[in-house]
């Protein structure tokens, strides 16, 4: 594994307590790939942009996923914690989670999505389209209150 900046490894590192310590070296290359892999995250688009695309092994990164003993909840408990700590570092957070799932794709289609508020379905409507693809996307909206000041944010992010 390449040396990594210290604030990135202790992102990294924070997953290190789910994987057991044999896997956690594959786990760890595919941790750092799936930050810096452009398009879809698949292990073998991972393992082009780590180097390893040629490794004689290379099965043992995708076996990670499916046999090694991991948790998927426990890892959604630590990015969260590292969200939480890093966009709301004091403060109280209240989220606001959509997972409708919509299937229809491609730039014709309008209207994909229409919400009961008019707030969120604004900020869809003037996100860039790219933003508005369909799949399986959950909607993330932040509300973030301090005092009189009050700020709202809304994002879109891939679940896997």
């Amino acid at each position: 594994m390449p040396r990594l900046p210290a604030r990135f490894a202790a992102v990294i590192l924070c997953f290190a307590p789910l994987f057991q310590q044999r896997s956690w070296r594959h786990a760890q290359v595919l941790l750092v790939g799936a930050i810096l892999a452009p398009g879809r995250r698949t292990v073998t688009s991972i393992l082009r942009i780590t180097g390893r695309s040629q490794e004689r092994r290379f099965v043992n990164y995708h076996r990670i996923l499916n046999r090694a003993a991991w948790s998927g909840r426990a890892a959604a408990r630590v990015l969260l914690g590292l969200l939480v700590d890093a966009f709301v570092p004091a403060g109280p957070v209240l989220l606001g989670l959509d997972d409708t799932i919509e299937r229809r794709r491609g730039k014709r289609i309008s209207a994909k999505i229409l919400w009961g508020d008019e707030w969120r379905q604004a900020v869809w409507q003037n996100a860039p389209a790219h933003q508005q693809s369909g799949g399986d996307d959950a909607d993330i909206c932040t509300l973030l209150c301090s005092g009189r000041d009050r700020r709202h944010s809304c994002r879109r992010l891939r679940v896997p």
